[in-house]
């Protein structure tokens, strides 16, 4: 998805943490969480062409062979 090493990830938690505090941590990283999850459940929402499309235009996911086809 992002291509994030463990160790980019790592860096960007130590600097949260120096940043905020280890205080408002975890309370940032609660509130951050629930903006994640809500933007992980309005993005279900949207159709992605690719799921339902194959570059040839034809309907695909239901398993079945299109009449007509290849």
């Amino acid at each position: 998805m992002f291509d994030i090493a463990p160790t980019e990830l790592l860096i960007v938690a130590l600097v949260a943490l120096v940043v905020i505090g280890p205080k408002d941590l975890p309370r940032v990283m609660r509130t951050v969480g629930q903006w994640v999850g809500r933007a992980r459940g309005m993005a279900r929402h949207f159709p992605l062409r690719n799921r339902h499309h194959d570059p040839r235009g034809r309907a695909r996911g239901d398993g079945k062979e299109m009449e007509g086809g290849e």
